[in-house]
């Protein structure tokens, strides 16, 4: 589990479209709200051998809720094994329209 600010990344594991050696099928990302106001958006960075993605997920994400999403952002793209380098959270967005961004200064209203 990695933290980034107001969100806890409890796992990200890509999947395997095949045999190994075939191609990314999904990009699965498990995370959770830590603050006590509800966030309208998650923004990450996934970094998969060399291959870097960008993905906002939206909605209202309440506190301590597990959310657990698919993404196709990697699909298509050689599979080489089910962990990516890297899987960041790089920016948040509460329900009242605050946002928090790495390394930005830390709030304690947001």
């Amino acid at each position: 589990m990695t933290e980034g600010g107001p969100v806890a990344i409890d796992s990200c594991s890509v999947g395997n479209a095949g045999r190994y050696g075939g191609r990314v099928g999904n990009l699965a990302i498990a995370y959770r709200n830590l603050r006590p106001v509800a966030l309208h958006r998650v923004v990450l960075l996934v970094n998969y051998r060399g291959l870097r993605r960008r993905i906002s997920d939206a909605g209202t994400f309440t506190q301590g809720a597990l959310i657990r999403h698919n993404f196709s952002n990697l699909n298509g793209s050689p599979f080489s094994g089910p962990n990516p380098d890297n899987c960041t959270v790089i920016a948040a967005q509460s329900v009242s329209g605050r946002w928090w961004r790495r390394g930005g200064a830390e709030r304690d209203d947001f």
